[in-house]
C-alpha cells in the first residue's frame, strides 16, 4: 500500500485535534447517530466517523465494524483529509493506494469506500465515511449525504472547541488570580491551602506551615497533615463544619479551632475556605482557603471578657450588698429601736408594752434568720452545691403536707385551698427540696391573695414527654408585665417592701433554681387584677398509674375563717411543770450567748447549768462533777467543739453522755459533720428556745423509761 502524504498543516492539524480532547473518550450518542445516518444514506453496511491522529486512525463512532482504530498507513481516511472533496474508491482491489491494506485483504474486505473530510477552522481532522465489500458507483446523493454529515460533525466539533477554549481561559484566569491571591495573602501572614481531588492531595503554603512552626519540607500533602494537628476537643466541630460546606449547606467554610504547634503548644487559628469546583453530580472536587493565626486576638478577647466579667461581678456584688444591707437594716431597726425604747423607760415598764415590743423584736429576728437562711440557700444553689436525693415522690402527699403547714396562715387571711391533685402520680424529685419549692410558691399565693381568695392546685400530664405539670393558681391582685420582668431579681418584692406582708424576695428565685436542679422547670404567668399561676414541671416517675380522671379523684382541703392574727403563745406554757433534774455543762466563749442560754433554761425547772468559756475549763469542771448533758460551741479558743467532745468522751462517766452542738454554723454540711462526730443534736444560732426545751424534755422522757 502506498503511504499517504501528510497535509501541509499536519502539525497544526494534530495540535487542534488534541486540543479538542476527544480522542479515546467514551461513546457519545450524537456521533453514533452520524455513523448510523451514513449507513442509511449510502446503503453501505459500514459507516463511521473517524479521526486521524499522527500515527493512527481512531473511530469516534462506527457502525458495522468492531474495530476502534487502525494504523494511519492503512486508513482510507488518511487520504480523505488531503482534499476538501469527497474521496471515492469504487474498487479498492485495483487501486494501488489501497489494494494491500488489511481493510481490503482481510475482514471486512472492503472494495467500495467514500468519505467526506471533517473540516474545523480550515483543518481536516477526520472524515465521515462508508465502506462496502461490494463494488459500487458513487451517486451524487451519496456524495452530498456524506458532505452534509461531515458538516454536522464539524459544527459539533467547533462548538466543542469553543467550550474547551473557554474552560482553558477560565482556568488560566483562575490560576493567575490564585497566584495573585496567594501572594497577597501570604504577604499578610495568611496561610493558603488548596485541596484538589484530581491531584489527590492538599497544598499547604509556606505561610500555613509557618503558623504551626514547620519549614516547607516538614509537612506533606495529605489531609491528615491538617486533621492530626487539630486539638482533639475541636476536631469533631471542625469536621462537621467542613462536611456541611462540602454538602453545599453553607456558603463558606469558617471555623476557629486550636492547632498543635511544632513546639508543643496550641495556637488558635481561623480557618476559612470555599468549594470552587464541583463535578456534575454535585460532589466537591476542589476547595481553597486560608488559615490565620488568631491566638493574640483570642487572648485579647479573653482578657477583655474577663475584665468585663469582673466589672459586672463588681457591679452585681455592690448591688447585692446594697440590697442586702437594706433588707438587714429594716428588721435590725426594729430590734435596736424597740430595745432602746425599753431601756429608756423610767420606772417599772408596762408589761403589755414590754410584750408588744418583744413581739416586734421577735418577728424582726425571725425575719433576719429567714433572710440569712435564704441567702445561704441561694448561694448553694447558684454554686451547684445542692445535694439531691432523687427518688419517686408521690405528688399528692407533698401537696397535702404543704397545705397542712400553711393552713393556719391561710385561715388567718381567709384564704381557701382547692386541691385537685389526684393520687397515683409520682415525680422524680428530692422530696425535701420539692416541699421547699411548693412551700415558697404556696406561701406567696396565700400572702398575696385577696380576702376570701382561693389557692387552686391542679395537675396536667404529658404522657408523650413523660412530664408532670403542677399548677398553683391564686386569685390575688396579679402582676403587670413590667413586674413580671423583675420577678426573679434578688430581694425584689415588686413594690410591697413597705407592706405588712413579710418576705425576703428570694424564695421564688430559690424555688426556680431548685426545680431546675431536679431536672424540671418553673414558669410564672400573671394578669393584673386576675391572679397569678405558677407551673412546676418535673419528670414523671415510671410507675405513675395512667390514665386517670382528675375530676374523679379530686379532694378539697379548705379553710376560711375570719379570726384576727394571734400573738405567739408564751414559751413557758409549752414546757411540762414537773420534769427530772438535769446537770448540764455549756461551753461557750461568748458571754452574751452564755447569758441568753442561761436565761432561757430558767424557763425549765430542774436544770443545774454550769458554764465554761473554753475546753480547758470544761475539762477541769468534769473531773469533779459529771454532767448529764453536754452543750458545746463549735468555735472555742484553744480547741474547737469537735476536739473537746473527743477529749470529754475519755473522761470517766462521759463516754455515752448526750452532746449537743450549739453554733452559728448552720449549713447542712456543718450539721452532718456534727452528727458524724457523735453529737446527738444540733442547735443553730440564733437559738430556738422552744426546740431546746423540747429536746431536753424528750431526753428526760428517755431517761425515765430507761
Amino acid at each position: 500500500m502506498n503511504l499517504p502524504d501528510l497535509p501541509a498543516d499536519e502539525e497544526e492539524r494534530v495540535r487542534l485535534l488534541h486540543e479538542l480532547d476527544i480522542l479515546d473518550c467514551p461513546v457519545e450518542p450524537a456521533f453514533d447517530a452520524i455513523a448510523r445516518l451514513a449507513v442509511m444514506l449510502t446503503g453501505c453496511p459500514i459507516g463511521a466517523l473517524s479521526l486521524v491522529d499522527s500515527q493512527r486512525q481512531w473511530f469516534k463512532a462506527c457502525m458495522g465494524m468492531p474495530a476502534r482504530e487502525t494504523v494511519r498507513s492503512d486508513a482510507f481516511c488518511a487520504h480523505t483529509i488531503l482534499s476538501p472533496h469527497v474521496l471515492v474508491v469504487e474498487d479498492a482491489r485495483i487501486d494501488p493506494r489501497f489494494r494491500s491494506s488489511p481493510l481490503v485483504t482481510q475482514a471486512p474486505h472492503g472494495r467500495f469506500y467514500a468519505g467526506a473530510p471533517i473540516v474545523v477552522e480550515g483543518r481536516a481532522l477526520g472524515a465521515v465515511c462508508c465502506l462496502d465489500p461490494r463494488e459500487r458507483v458513487a451517486t451524487e446523493t451519496l456524495r452530498q449525504g456524506l458532505q452534509d454529515l461531515a458538516a454536522v460533525a464539524a459544527q459539533i466539533f467547533t462548538e466543542r472547541l469553543k467550550e474547551v477554549r473557554a474552560k482553558a481561559r477560565a482556568l488560566e484566569e483562575m490560576q493567575a488570580s490564585d497566584e495573585r491571591w496567594r501572594l497577597a495573602l501570604e504577604g499578610g501572614g495568611q496561610g493558603v491551602w488548596d485541596w484538589d481531588s484530581d491531584k489527590h492531595g492538599l497544598y499547604f503554603s509556606d505561610a500555613w506551615k509557618a503558623i504551626v512552626g514547620h519549614a516547607g519540607n516538614e509537612v506533606g500533602t495529605q489531609v491528615k497533615e491538617w486533621l492530626c494537628r487539630i486539638h482533639p476537643d475541636d476536631l469533631s466541630h471542625a469536621k462537621a463544619k467542613l462536611a456541611a460546606h462540602l454538602r453545599g449547606e453553607t456558603p463558606v467554610y469558617a471555623v476557629e479551632h486550636r492547632m498543635r504547634h511544632k513546639h508543643g503548644h496550641d495556637v488558635w487559628v481561623l480557618n476559612t475556605g470555599k468549594v470552587v469546583r464541583r463535578a456534575k453530580n454535585g460532589r466537591a472536587t476542589r476547595m481553597v482557603g486560608t488559615m490565620i493565626d488568631v491566638t493574640s486576638q483570642r487572648h485579647a478577647e479573653s482578657s477583655l471578657r474577663d475584665k468585663r466579667a469582673a466589672e459586672l461581678a463588681h457591679i452585681a456584688k455592690s448591688e447585692f450588698l446594697s440590697r442586702m444591707s437594706h433588707e438587714m437594716r429594716t428588721p435590725l431597726n426594729a430590734v435596736i429601736g424597740f430595745t432602746q425604747l425599753l431601756l429608756s423607760r423610767q420606772g417599772t415598764p408596762d408589761p403589755d408594752e414590754v410584750r408588744e415590743y418583744a413581739e416586734h423584736v421577735l418577728r424582726a429576728g425571725e425575719h433576719l434568720l429567714a433572710l440569712t437562711n435564704d441567702v445561704l440557700d441561694l448561694q448553694h444553689v447558684e454554686e451547684g452545691r445542692v445535694e439531691l436525693d432523687t427518688a419517686d415522690v408521690p405528688l399528692d402527699s407533698v401537696v397535702t403536707q404543704v397545705i397542712g403547714l400553711l393552713e393556719g396562715a391561710a385561715q388567718d387571711r381567709g384564704v381557701r385551698f382547692d386541691n385537685f391533685v389526684p393520687t397515683g402520680i409520682e415525680v422524680r424529685a428530692d422530696e425535701r427540696r420539692l416541699r421547699q419549692v411548693l412551700m415558697n410558691i404556696a406561701s406567696n399565693a396565700v400572702k398575696f391573695n385577696r380576702p376570701a381568695g382561693v389557692v387552686r392546685w391542679s395537675v396536667e400530664l404529658d404522657t408523650e414527654q413523660s412530664r408532670v405539670r403542677l399548677s398553683v393558681e391564686d386569685t390575688g391582685s396579679g402582676l403587670k408585665p413590667a413586674q413580671l420582668e423583675r420577678l426573679f431579681q434578688p430581694f425584689e418584692r415588686l413594690g410591697r417592701e413597705t407592706s405588712t406582708i413579710e418576705g425576703t424576695g428570694l424564695g421564688l428565685i430559690i424555688a426556680r433554681s431548685l426545680t431546675v436542679a431536679m431536672g424540671g422547670s418553673l414558669h410564672v404567668a400573671s394578669s393584673a387584677g386576675v391572679g397569678t399561676r405558677v407551673v412546676v414541671e418535673l419528670a414523671m416517675a415510671q410507675q405513675t398509674m395512667l390514665p386517670f380522671t382528675p375530676e374523679a379523684h379530686e379532694h378539697t382541703n379548705s379553710a376560711a375563717v375570719d379570726t384576727p392574727q394571734r400573738p405567739p403563745a408564751p414559751i413557758a406554757a409549752m414546757t411540762p411543770q414537773t420534769v427530772p433534774a438535769l446537770r448540764m455543762l455549756y461551753v461557750e466563749d461568748n458571754r452574751i450567748n452564755a447569758i441568753l442560754f442561761e436565761e432561757a433554761l430558767r424557763l425549765r425547772d430542774g436544770v443545774e447549768l454550769r458554764l465554761a468559756e473554753d475546753g480547758a475549763e470544761a475539762l477541769h469542771q468534769v473531773r469533779g462533777w459529771t454532767p448529764d448533758v453536754l452543750v458545746l460551741d463549735a468555735h472555742l479558743p484553744g480547741m474547737d467543739g469537735f476536739e473537746l467532745l473527743e477529749r470529754l468522751r475519755r473522761e470517766p462517766g462521759l463516754a455515752e453522755v448526750p452532746a449537743f452542738m450549739c453554733s452559728a454554723d448552720a449549713m447542712p454540711d456543718d450539721m452532718q459533720r456534727a452528727a458524724d462526730a457523735g453529737f446527738a443534736g444540733y442547735w443553730s444560732k440564733p437559738i430556738n428556745i422552744a426546740k431546746i426545751l423540747g429536746d431536753l424534755d424528750e431526753l428526760c422522757a428517755r431517761r425515765l423509761q430507761s
